[in-house]
């Protein structure tokens, strides 16, 4: 979501804000501030989006771009398997605290 959001940035904007978010996106990580994270790269997006919707039909390129973005771009089998995954952690975690 990162990437997509700076080259979107950089696409739209042309003003090395990319740089900035970046800068923000660390700040997020580093703090465990991941909500905050996903918001500001998601208010990011919104803005560029409203500057083009416009001019939307005309720059296709950026359909696939915006999609992921914006995080919408998503395969079921791969959530599946991710839930999967976080299920398997956190049953084996209680188990460690249960038997400990």
């Amino acid at each position: 979501m990162l990437k997509s959001s700076i080259g979107f940035s950089d696409l739209i904007e042309q003003n090395n804000h990319s740089e900035l978010i970046q800068k923000k996106y660390d700040y997020f990580i580093e703090n465990s501030m991941l909500s905050d994270c996903y918001f500001y790269l998601g208010y990011i997006n919104k803005e560029n989006f409203i500057s083009i919707k416009d001019e939307l039909n005309k720059r296709e390129d950026l359909i696939h771009l915006l999609k992921i973005a914006f995080d919408i771009e998503s395969e079921t089998n791969l959530l599946l398997h991710h839930v999967e995954t976080i299920q398997i952690s956190c049953n084996q975690i209680l188990e460690t605290f249960s038997h400990g």
